[in-house]
């Protein structure tokens, strides 16, 4: 079981109108209910403040300042399109394999890489 933390990185403004507060957020997930608010009571986050309680897509949003607090505490950093395919795998009811995820995404970066022709001279546009 893990936490992640994401890189969406969204702009808000968060708060009421005599109390905002803007930063950009990302999204606190974890591969389980228990481990996430375990998790986010000892990083000091509000269970009040989790968002899609019960579902697949259940989070927290943190600030950009204290995303570097949950790296320190073990959070695992993820892309936004990871956090994405976990929320998948978690509405399919499976298990999220993030060492599966990157290296199937290695793969694919390394079969686009070797297609690619490259020669140390440039190529003259089509026609010429």
């Amino acid at each position: 079981m893990s936490v992640y933390i994401d890189d969406a990185f969204i702009d808000a403004t968060v708060g009421s109108a005599d109390r905002r507060f803007r930063s950009r957020w990302c999204h606190l997930v974890a591969d389980s209910s228990e481990e996430l608010l375990q998790f986010a009571e000892r990083l000091g986050i509000d269970q009040r403040w989790l968002q899609r309680r019960g579902e697949p897509g259940e989070h927290f949003d943190l600030p950009e300042p204290r995303r570097e607090h949950a790296v320190q505490y073990g959070a695992i950093e993820i892309s936004w399109r990871e956090s994405v395919a976990l929320v998948r795998a978690h509405r399919a009811g499976e298990a999220f394999d993030l060492a599966g995820l990157r290296a199937s995404a290695q793969r694919a970066s390394d079969s686009a890489s070797a297609t690619t022709v490259r020669t140390p001279w440039p190529v003259p546009p089509a026609g010429v």
